[in-house]
């Protein structure tokens, strides 16, 4: 299961950078599969920089990853680059990201429509 977590980090970063690579800057998509504060952090970063950079970023929490958009997210006290995931996230969506949760992981994470924060939406 690690491995699986360590290759989906892996994609999001190539992604990141195979979209930096291009002439014109473009949409970066990141599926945030785990609510591990190395992993998150990664993936959050790279939604950072590619914010930074120009290109338009979208963010999708499935699986564990849906807890990090959460009111009573059970990880709010991991920090990530000094943040929580709930800041983070904020600060994401307040500088242009599109963040979106998958319904059906919030059932398996039973997750209530209420408990997500502000600012991100369900598919």
């Amino acid at each position: 299961m690690n491995s699986c977590k360590g290759v989906l980090a892996a994609l999001a970063i190539l992604v990141l950078f195979s979209g930096m690579a291009a002439a014109e800057r473009g949409e970066v998509i990141i599926n945030l599969t785990t609510d591990d504060p190395t992993e998150a952090a990664q993936a959050l970063g790279a939604a950072r920089e590619a914010l930074q950079a120009g290109d338009k970023v979208i963010l999708f929490l499935s699986r564990d990853g849906a807890r990090l958009a959460t009111v009573w997210n059970p990880s709010k006290n991991k920090i990530l680059a000094g943040k929580t995931a709930l800041q983070f996230i904020s600060g994401l969506i307040r500088d242009g990201a599109e963040v979106m949760i998958c319904p059906q992981s919030m059932r398996n994470c039973r997750m209530d429509q209420y408990e997500v924060m502000y600012g991100v939406e369900r598919m």
